[in-house]
């Protein structure tokens, strides 16, 4: 029975439960077992907070668990925070070209600003200018657009509808039927592109072939703007 103590003073030192000699130097160790508990509570409660750090520039990332993870993390807020501010620069650069004197030469600045590669900014530029009539410069960003695999068919879509909207539907016809050869079958993706031809023959003057391309339209979608319209009225031209 009196050899018990020696066996669970045996298990503590094999566990370290049992406080070791005191170092050399003086310093007691004991009193800091406590701390990496409090420190995992405190990386847990981070996981859900803000960083302070990072709150400035990017309130929604939460702050790293651990050192290690550190560099991952401002190389994540990095990139993270340039896209954000890389948006809201082009939304107040946007913003001063529609109030601009000479909106031609400030949309041009703004495009030189954008990544050539930015495919998806340049779009969105395309369909701001769109908004405000700028067509020649909303023509030069679909057409960098149009080189995304993911928007080429819509970037091209938009370059024949801008040409309409210069009163120019001879190259509208010539891109937009580029992009129903891309296109083959008929889908969603080409009623835009038939539709718009429609329109370019009917400013032609093409009645039969204006008709030919809203039919495409009207088989797939009845409902598609006012597609149900152009069929009604081609319907009493002979």
């Amino acid at each position: 029975e009196e050899t018990e103590p020696a066996g669970e003073s045996g298990l503590e030192a094999a566990f370290g439960e049992e406080p070791p000699p005191e170092a050399e130097d003086g310093i007691d160790p004991i009193p800091e077992l406590e701390e990496p508990e409090a420190g995992n509570a405190k990386a847990s409660a981070d996981m859900h907070a803000p960083a302070a750090e990072a709150a400035e520039s990017e309130p929604d990332r939460p702050e790293a668990g651990a050192e290690a993870d550190e560099t991952t993390q401002e190389r994540d807020q990095t990139s993270g925070g340039a896209a954000a501010g890389k948006k809201e620069d082009l939304s107040s650069l946007l913003d001063d070209v529609r109030n601009a004197d000479s909106a031609e030469s400030l949309a041009e600045e703004i495009t030189s600003d954008v990544e050539e590669d930015d495919f998806r900014s340049h779009y969105d530029l395309g369909m701001a200018y769109l908004e405000m009539a700028l067509y020649t410069e909303a023509i030069k960003e679909f057409q960098i657009a149009s080189r995304s695999d993911q928007i080429r068919i819509k970037s091209i879509e938009m370059i024949g509808h801008c040409f309409l909207m210069q009163n120019n539907p001879r190259l509208a016809v010539k891109q937009l039927l580029r992009g129903l050869e891309l296109v083959k079958v008929a889908n969603s993706e080409s009623l835009g592109v038939h539709y718009n031809l429609g329109l370019a023959y009917e400013m032609l003057g093409d009645a039969e072939k204006a008709r030919e391309h809203f039919e495409e339209v009207y088989i797939v979608d009845i409902s598609f703007r006012d597609i149900a319209e152009k069929m009604k009225k081609l319907s009493t031209v002979s």
